[in-house]
């Protein structure tokens, strides 16, 4: 109970009524005033003091004023006295409250195992809840050790109900590909299908570790886990049931029961396709830029010895103006050379083709045949494994382009070049090279246009204008903050509630549950 309190408030909630006055009428000393301290107290927090301690010294001077006694007497009540068994009692029948039994017990795990459901709370918050559900139905709560055990078991019932829900959701198939991942290595020849290589972190960034984790996310697709497997459930019994999976071994999995062994291994798989998709995420932002850093590099080895940066560009111009005015039928070697030499003017036109639009076609280029010849062989997997989603319809035609070079994998046609209109240009491929892709305005180049819906996608994925389906809450709430940081900050805190309550509409509809604990918060 809080120590501190106001005038205002004492007179509210420790001041004694008609009622209460008459029922502690009769005592004197310091059974007045502790009856009286108790009575309060128990109105207030709906339990007696489990000690002196945690009664408000304020409170006692007050009531020991309002009854015109010392309020040092209070110190001689002594708790669990036979006087103060008997206030109990009278207290408890004069507010209607009875003590707590064993029969209250099964009544109040039930309660507590649905608020552990519906969110996820602290011990505190949970005794809280608690006491809340007795005051109620009032029940004098037990003492705290008992609470205590309560909230206990309410989590060992909700656990039993969470591991034979999921193993009576999981099919027979999905059933079985457990079973093939708790192989032990001695069994099974294969060790890519082992759960092992399921826990693994992904390495450096490159094409082979791209096509690892996506063979990783295809093992967790072909169990058919139901999306909604886990719906419902708190995301921190999840968690510890994916981390226990995650630190045992095969030989300790496969000792559990049926339902607890399914259970650890779907957790784990659902969280760690999670992981897999964002670590994905990350592997084709870095991958994308690799290829064009790749490229710049190459072009500037090129260029560099060729390009000497040329000052004073507009005194030049003023020169030229100046000497093509004065003479302007003039011929160009006795006008121009004579007020600018020639072996300047060419390091104008190589600093400019160095580093206007002719550079940024080198560079895609380069690109281009990079990705040919390597990377490209990751494309047709990623666009199989990932579903790409995004709210704002600036960025639907990068969607809409993803979704028909998906159509061009699925059919092979070996399609060199795309007709115009039957891809999106605006916002994927940009003016600079607008003519590198598209060839003699009639036909795109297939190979060209794929680097730039890559590029950008890795410029959509670094600010999750666009996501994957399936990618982790964390991930898509962190960047939902930081999308109302960018817009306004917000300069009180019903501001930035109300800001979120609209931004998490666009959380992806696996986190609904999330979603619906951050709107009623």
């Amino acid at each position: 109970m809080q120590q501190q309190w106001s005038e205002q408030e004492l007179t509210e909630c420790w001041s004694l009524s008609g009622d209460e006055q008459l029922l502690i009428s009769g005592l004197t000393g310091e059974n007045r005033i502790g009856m009286a301290v108790y009575l309060k107290f128990f109105q207030n927090a709906g339990r007696f003091p489990y000690n002196h301690v945690e009664i408000p010294q304020i409170a006692v001077e007050y009531l020991a004023t309002s009854l015109q006694l010392s309020p040092l007497l209070f110190n001689h009540y002594v708790p669990l006295s036979r006087s103060n068994k008997r206030h109990r009692a009278k207290i408890r029948a004069f507010l209607g409250f009875r003590p707590y039994n064993g029969g209250d017990m099964d009544n109040a795990q039930q309660q507590m195992a649905v608020h552990i459901a519906e969110a996820e709370h602290s011990e505190q918050t949970l005794v809280e809840l608690l006491l809340q559900w007795f005051r109620t139905h009032g029940i004098e709560p037990p003492a705290i050790q008992q609470q205590k055990r309560i909230i206990h078991d309410a989590m060992i019932r909700l656990e039993k109900w969470f591991v034979d829900k999921t193993y009576s959701a999981l099919l027979p198939f999905a059933r079985q590909k457990i079973d093939a991942l708790l192989v032990s290595p001695d069994e099974l020849e294969d060790s890519d299908y082992r759960l092992q290589v399921l826990k693994m972190d992904p390495a450096q960034p490159s094409l082979k570790t791209v096509l690892k984790e996506l063979d990783k996310l295809e093992i967790i697709d072909g169990m058919v886990l139901p999306d909604e497997i886990f719906s419902g459930i708190p995301t921190s019994l999840v968690h510890r049931y994916r981390k226990r999976a995650a630190t045992e071994g095969i030989s300790e999995l496969r000792k559990h029961p049926d339902n607890i062994r399914y259970t650890l291994v779907a957790a784990f798989c659902i969280e760690r396709r999670a992981e897999i998709i964002d670590g994905l995420v990350d592997l084709l932002i870095q991958l994308v830029h690799k290829i064009n850093v790749n490229a710049e590099k190459n072009v500037l080895q090129e260029i560099l010895g060729d390009i000497k940066e040329v000052h004073g560009k507009t005194r030049l111009l003023y020169k030229l103006a100046r000497a093509s005015l004065e003479k302007p039928d003039g011929v160009v070697h006795k006008v121009v050379f004579s007020a600018v030499d020639k072996k300047t003017l060419e390091a104008v036109v190589k600093e400019y083709q160095a580093k206007g639009p002719g550079y940024q076609r080198q560079i895609q280029t380069l690109a281009r045949n990079s990705y040919r010849n390597h990377y490209r062989r990751m494309v047709p997997k990623i666009l199989s494994a990932l579903k790409f989603r995004s709210n704002n319809q600036y960025h639907q035609p990068v969607i809409t382009a993803l979704e028909y070079l998906k159509g061009l994998q699925d059919s092979d046609s070996g399609q060199r070049y795309l007709t115009i209109g039957s891809v999106p240009l605006a916002t994927i491929v940009s003016d600079e090279l607008h003519s590198l892709v598209v060839e003699d305005g009639t036909r795109i180049n297939r190979i060209h246009y794929e680097v730039c819906v890559l590029q950008a996608l890795r410029e959509r994925l670094r600010c999750k204008e666009i996501w994957m389906k399936g990618q982790s809450v964390t991930a898509t709430l962190t960047v939902i903050c930081r999308r109302i940081l960018r817009r306004n900050v917000p300069t009180t805190i019903n501001c930035w509630n109300s800001q979120l309550r609209l931004m998490i509409l666009s959380v992806p509809s696996r986190t609904s549950c999330v979603r619906c604990c951050l709107i009623l918060t």
